[in-house]
């Protein structure tokens, strides 16, 4: 599988999206046969903020899952029972950032 575009990505001007060096452009929100709806603008700048941010968030899942787990296996009823759950939300999310579970 080939690799992303380095990290971190920015938004150009308008709708575009470029890597921060700006050699590649990644993509654009529209056609281009139309000008940039205020929804095109803010989908090009959410599409930026959640690639940047994948690997910190990815990196602080795992890092609860251990302590969640840690949390299981020494824990009282109560504080595993939260443990339990938190440890699934997580789990899910990394499958879905994975692109597992139809996740994208």
């Amino acid at each position: 599988m080939a690799e992303a575009t380095p990290r971190p990505w920015m938004q150009g001007e308008a709708n575009d999206i470029w890597s921060a060096d700006r050699k590649y452009r990644i993509g654009t929100t529209i056609m281009a046969m139309r000008r940039a709806s205020q929804e095109d603008l803010a989908n090009a700048e959410l599409i930026v903020r959640a690639v940047n941010a994948h690997d910190d968030l990815v990196a602080a899942c795992r890092e609860a899952l251990e302590a969640f787990q840690e949390e299981i296996d020494r824990g009282t009823r109560l504080s595993s029972m939260i443990s339990w759950h938190a440890r699934d939300l997580c789990e899910a999310a990394l499958r879905k950032a994975r692109g597992e579970n139809g996740g994208a």
